[in-house]
């Protein structure tokens, strides 16, 4: 009589048992939906960015890069001025303690004829004033035997030979022939006269009688035959110029433009 209560109760409780594995079957049956992450969002709306604000982004970085080379720039200044500066100041320090060391009034200073003092040089330089003062009395010897050597050269250049006073028709003729010649050499009757040291003018007044000389030989002879000893050379060049017809004055001029004479341009008549 007591076992069957207790069959009831195991039925029960096997019961139980069933019904407890069913549910949990029906449990792990139902299928977990797993959640949708955000990040796949974020990531599309960043990837999305508008043109504008990429270049905005772009310039900024540039700036910075910019900020920063200046910035790298002006540290540099900075650290050169300050060591400059404290050159500076160790070159000051320097001076005032040599300022401060040496003596303000010493007995070799010597005076000059007006009562002025003149200053004595450092001690530091005594040493080397031996080797100076030869170096520039050698020095001023040099000079002085270069003076020495432009004087001669220039009392050869400028000899008064050339440029003694003609007295003599044929000492204008060679005078002229000179002339012409340099003058072939260097094209310019400026640097001819020069190097025979005469005047233009000189030339000029005197240039017809050996223009005659030259191109009309007897008319030359036969006005040197009317010549008076008294008469100047001045007034020889007149009479030369009197006599000359248009046809040797167009002779004359031809002759000048081949360069066979001087071109000094003056009126015949």
């Amino acid at each position: 009589m007591k076992t069957e209560p207790l069959e009831e109760k195991g039925e029960g409780s096997v019961q139980t048992l069933e019904e407890s594995n069913e549910e949990e079957k029906t449990v792990e049956e139902i299928p977990i939906q797993p959640k949708k992450s955000k990040s796949k969002h974020l990531t599309k709306k960043l990837g999305t960015v508008s043109p504008t604000g990429a270049l905005m982004v772009a310039k900024l970085k540039e700036q910075q890069k910019l900020d920063q080379q200046k910035i790298a720039y002006l540290e540099d200044r900075i650290k050169h001025l300050e060591e400059t500066n404290s050159e500076l100041r160790n070159d000051k320090d320097f001076l005032v303690a040599q300022i401060k060391g040496a003596p303000k009034e010493s007995p070799s200073t010597s005076t000059s004829g007006s009562g002025k003092t003149l200053p004595v040089l450092p001690l530091s330089s005594t040493s080397s004033s031996p080797s100076s003062t030869q170096s520039s009395s050698s020095s001023s010897e040099e000079e002085k035997k270069k003076m020495k050597k432009r004087a001669k050269k220039s009392r050869k250049h400028h000899v008064p030979t050339s440029r003694s006073r003609v007295t003599s028709i044929e000492g204008v003729i060679h005078r002229y022939k000179a002339a012409l010649k340099k003058f072939n050499k260097c094209g310019s009757m400026k640097k001819a006269f020069s190097r025979i040291h005469v005047d233009r003018n000189t030339i000029a007044r005197t240039a017809v009688i050996a223009e005659i000389a030259i191109m009309f030989p007897d008319t030359f002879q036969d006005l040197l035959s009317r010549h008076d000893e008294n008469e100047t050379i001045s007034q020889f060049a007149e009479n030369c110029t009197k006599a000359v017809t248009t046809e040797m004055a167009e002779k004359i001029t031809a002759e000048k433009k081949r360069g066979k004479l001087l071109p000094i341009v003056y009126k015949y008549t």
